[in-house]
């Protein structure tokens, strides 16, 4: 037995045998219903990170540009002072952002056990299961949770290194090694989303097993070796879930946001920093230059309209994915159960 088995309730074993593992329409199944029946209390405990979030990047900007725009004659004359008070805004709101992340990312895990607690027909203790890792797991858990999300950035290291190496060895190698860059970065990109699969686990690794590891080696390596059991269990799974979260489910709910002008004040945001941002030496929009393609494009075509629209939607459905997040933090935790439940043997997918 594991420690993950020990810290959860025993489930029901049927008396005629060992027990059955579940499909992923099953699990998927019963995700739903559980979230159906408590998405309130779940989706609550997520609002203040994400708003946290929001409310760095969107106050970073807003503040910033609002009170360069009402004192430009005093920012021209005591410019350092300017320069200070922007610091000392982008600092504030920066750790804003971090804090919001850093509960967001605790709650990723301890989830977990509050979605244990709800297939087991138990109360919901959101501030204990986040108390529980936020003590006893901070250091582990924040090594891990880097690492894990540093990952995507190191796609970028090869188009950034190569064109700065192009730079430097001149303009006839910029162009060849910026492609060069780009290619390998691709590359990556794509390793990387197909590592998303053997890593599912992780977040459940660090709920469930009492001593997480301060090197996150071993725990992408029982992630994997858990998601080899059931390879196509899994692999399934995080298809759907990804399909549910980020298109299924937040792009109506963002349409119907656009349909009834929901997001109206929310375009006039957008289009107001988009204007403040990229105002030209005369004061107007740069965009205002832009007539070859407005003419192109059609009579009446903004593109301050179109990339405030943009804007508006995409960070919708962003934010709609995070606050989606406890129904895969169910559907995985289900599976991880199952696997440890009912795969006792120590043989994978791959045969080993």
């Amino acid at each position: 037995m594991t420690s993950s088995e020990a810290r959860a309730d025993k489930p029901e074993t049927s008396q005629h045998g060992p027990p059955q593992s579940r499909s992923a329409g099953a699990i998927l199944g019963q995700s739903l219903k559980l979230y159906a029946r408590q998405w309130k209390a779940f989706t609550g405990v997520l609002i203040w990170p994400i708003g946290q979030m929001i409310l760095g990047v969107y106050g970073s900007q807003i503040i910033n540009l609002w009170l360069l725009e009402q004192n430009q004659a005093l920012a021209m004359r005591f410019p350092w002072a300017a320069i200070g008070l922007i610091i000392v805004v982008t600092l504030l709101c920066t750790g804003l952002i971090l804090r919001g992340g850093w509960q967001f990312m605790l709650y990723w895990a301890s989830l977990c056990l509050n979605a244990w607690e709800a297939e087991n027909g138990q109360p919901l203790d959101f501030k204990k299961a986040y108390l529980s890792l936020a003590r006893e797991k901070k250091g582990p858990y924040a090594i891990l949770a880097c690492t894990y999300f540093s990952l995507p950035i190191l796609t970028f290291l090869p188009v950034i290194f190569l064109s700065l190496l192009g730079a430097f060895l001149g303009p006839n190698m910029l162009e060849l090694l910026m492609l060069a860059g780009l290619v390998q970065s691709l590359l990556l990109g794509g390793l990387w989303v197909v590592s998303l699969i053997p890593l599912t686990f992780i977040f459940q690794i660090a709920a469930f097993e009492n001593g997480l590891p301060t090197n996150p080696a071993h725990t992408f390596l029982l992630s994997c070796k858990l998601v080899l059991k059931q390879f196509w269990r899994t692999t399934s799974l995080q298809i759907t879930v990804f399909l549910l979260t980020n298109i299924l489910i937040p792009q109506p709910l963002v349409w119907l946001f656009r349909l009834f002008r929901l997001s109206a004040p929310l375009d006039q945001l957008h289009g107001w920093l988009i204007e403040q941002l990229m105002l030209g030496l005369d004061g107007e929009p740069a965009f205002k230059n832009l007539h070859l393609w407005e003419n192109l494009l059609g009579e009446g075509f903004s593109w301050v309209q179109f990339l405030s629209q943009t804007l508006t939607d995409l960070g919708l459905s962003c934010t709609l994915t995070l606050l989606l997040l406890p129904v895969g933090t169910l559907a995985f935790t289900l599976l991880y159960k199952d696997i440890l439940k009912c795969d006792r043997s120590k043989k994978t997918w791959l045969g080993y």
